[in-house]
């Protein structure tokens, strides 16, 4: 069985972050935290802080001196984790019952499957249903064409 990091990148998050890392918390999936603060000026750092006294992962915290943006934080995690697999997931977003168990079993049906992603439903503030979208391809293959450079 393949290790798996889920990274939650978070700046000035606090609003959301609490409800976010609780639905995460329930899964019933063996995994770490990678918890990374991109220079907040909220309470961001201390609700981290609280997930990892509190929880039965191992939790790993980073706090950027200064807010970088979601790209830099992501990659910035690629190449600090040390499990074979990385789930990225934003501070806003609330995990499913049983999200990262589902997404883990897709991705190990195919060695050749480099990702996989889920239905996503959209809220406003006020918790009102304002849209959604879906990516499954666990056989999704690009090739860049060695003549023009075009995918």
């Amino acid at each position: 069985m393949k290790q798996l990091t889920v990274c939650v990148c978070a700046y000035n998050a606090a609003k959301y972050l609490e409800e976010t890392l609780s639905s995460i918390e329930k899964q019933k999936f063996s995994f770490e935290y990678l918890l990374i603060d991109d220079g907040s000026s909220d309470d961001t750092v201390q609700i981290m802080e609280k997930l990892k006294r509190a929880s039965s992962h191992k939790v790993t915290l980073k706090t950027m001196e200064e807010n970088r943006g979601t790209a830099y934080c992501r990659n910035w995690a690629i190449h600090h984790v040390n499990t074979e697999l990385i789930m990225f997931f934003d501070s806003d977003d609330i995990a499913g019952d049983s999200l990262i168990g589902q997404l883990y079993s897709e991705i190990e049906k195919d060695e050749k499957c480099i990702a996989v992603s889920c239905y996503s439903k959209y809220i406003d503030e006020n918790g009102k249903f304002c849209g959604g979208g879906a990516v499954h391809r666990p056989h999704y293959e690009r090739r860049i064409s060695a003549k023009s450079g075009k995918w």
